[in-house]
């Protein structure tokens, strides 16, 4: 599983920096191809438009008479040009042109037969992401899932979050592609007051959002990537697979970041389970930063130091690639 680690942090790059992240993205969807069968491919919104934008978007959202709706993304991404009136003209243009990126991507992917994990980015974002992500659902989950998205456990609401998104998918008659995660922008959300208020109110809202998950597993709505390096959760997930009879072969399949855990991984393969490993791709200015954020966060979790230890293996690795010293 191919993890494109590029995203908009800081000043604006400029269209020119978005464009040459759609090419990239477009490679990644052709090598990931050549993979073989079931392959997938990570992508953050904000390697294709502003985060700005999107954090402007997200605030009209919690608006009681919001202007945005899934019906309207899904027209424009189809090619209409957005005029929201709480929106500048350039941020209308920049909007049309950022989420044709994201259809132009997953377009690529569906074609190729690649599943797109849209990843989730910092929490001030998170309702315009939820929103592309529907968007693009209602547009290529015709019947089989293509297209998921990323829901935090560590962020105060998760469960309420996911809810929504399965009975909105459920509306529009698309299945659903969960791809669930703790969190890896702990630094930035312990600023923003959206945590959990300690580790085991994580945990616990980590299995909640599982269990709500492969219930709709079961009734043939939903498709699930549990990605965690949290050893009980895996061994949770697998038991409660087996008792609602999900097959090992079937919508839920695990995932953990290259290097890290891979025990984990050997062992769900070993089983018969779906086991992915999410393998950073792209150039060091953006792959070295996401994997020296990954060795720093999450320091209170069970078993981190190895984890930790693993990820700056990783880190020297791609460094030194011919084992220099």
């Amino acid at each position: 599983m191919l993890a494109l680690p590029m995203e908009h942090l800081g000043a604006a790059p400029g269209e020119s920096w978005f464009e040459e992240n759609r090419g990239a993205a477009l490679q990644g969807v052709g090598l990931a191809a050549s993979s073989g069968p079931g392959a997938m491919m990570q992508l953050k919104v904000t390697a294709m438009m502003e985060a700005e934008l999107c954090q402007e978007v997200s605030q009209r959202l919690e608006e009681p008479q919001s202007e945005f709706s899934v019906e309207k993304v899904m027209a424009i991404m189809g090619g209409q040009t957005p005029s929201f009136s709480c929106l500048s003209p350039e941020q209308n243009q920049a909007l049309g042109a950022g989420l044709r990126r994201l259809d132009h991507v997953a377009a690529a992917a569906v074609g190729s037969g690649v599943g797109l994990l849209l990843d989730a980015e910092q929490s001030e974002l998170g309702p315009a992401l939820r929103l592309w992500a529907m968007g693009l659902m209602g547009r290529h989950n015709r019947g089989v899932t293509h297209i998921w998205h990323t829901h935090q456990a560590y962020l105060q609401g998760a469960e309420e979050r996911l809810l929504s998104d399965l009975q909105s998918a459920r509306r529009m008659g698309a299945p659903y592609g969960l791809k669930l995660v703790r969190g890896a922008y702990l630094h930035h959300e312990r600023r923003t007051g959206a945590l959990q208020p300690s580790r085991e109110h994580t945990d616990r809202s980590y299995a909640a959002c599982l269990e709500l998950a492969l219930q709709h597993v079961t009734a043939g709505h939903v498709a699930v990537v549990v990605a965690t390096h949290n050893a009980g959760s895996v061994r949770h997930a697998a038991r409660r697979m087996e008792e609602l009879r999900i097959p090992r072969d079937g919508p839920v399949c695990f995932a953990q970041l290259q290097g890290v855990a891979e025990h984990l991984g050997l062992a769900l393969g070993r089983a018969g389970f779906r086991a992915l490993r999410s393998v950073p791709y792209g150039p060091p200015e953006a792959v070295l930063p996401y994997l020296a954020r990954r060795a720093q966060e999450h320091p209170e979790l069970p078993g981190s130091a190895q984890q930790r230890a693993a990820l700056r293996a990783e880190l020297r690795r791609r460094l030194l690639p011919w084992g220099g010293s």
